[in-house]
């Protein structure tokens, strides 16, 4: 269940082609595109403010090209979580009309890793960093239903961040004792 933006022929006729963005970022149509509202690359990205071990910001991929990058700064090893979820009008995101794409880069900027399920207009992140600086890229992909042109649209992002507790040495021994296990750790 997903909206999309059109790019084809019009309501004149075949020969008439239109571009529904075009229409709508034309000054003289007196609509424009929003101006962009997070940076493009890790030199321009917004910080991700950490309250209480989580946050919570939210962006909207204007254009095709459009990448919105956040800094995550972490002074120690946690387990990180994140949902990225594109605006939409019910549940498991009806009606929306972005497919969510994050990438998550360290602090050079090199990716590593990529969330888009393709099952899913949303993507999600369940993994441990170690501290430093890292970088989530949010943009907007193309789906077997939808192409890049017009995956476009308003999305939030949400995550915490718990502590990962340190495991020094692990031991693990069994025996048999009538014929159970005697498992010791």
């Amino acid at each position: 269940n997903l909206t999309t933006w059109h790019t084809g022929t019009s309501a004149y006729g075949c020969s008439y082609l239109q571009n529904d963005i075009e229409v709508i970022a034309d000054a003289i149509n007196g609509i424009g595109l929003r101006a962009d509202d997070h940076g493009n690359d890790h030199y321009l990205s917004s910080p991700i403010i950490i309250s209480s071990q989580s946050f919570q910001t939210n962006g909207i991929i204007n254009t095709a090209g459009d990448k919105d990058v956040f800094r995550l700064d972490l002074n120690t090893t946690t387990n990180f979580k994140l949902t990225a979820l594109p605006e939409s009008v019910g549940s498991a995101n009806s009606g929306a009309n972005l497919d969510v794409k994050v990438s998550l880069l360290d602090i050079s900027g090199d990716t590593i890793n990529r969330y888009n399920p393709s099952d899913f207009l949303n993507a999600g992140i369940d993994t441990t960093l170690h501290a430093s600086t890292y970088f989530l890229v949010v943009e907007g992909v193309e789906n077997i239903n939808l192409l890049d042109y017009g995956s476009l649209g308003y999305y939030s992002l949400s995550g915490t961040l718990a502590v990962v507790l340190p495991l020094t040495k692990f031991n693990l021994t069994a025996s048999q004792v009538n014929h159970s296990a005697n498992l010791r750790w």
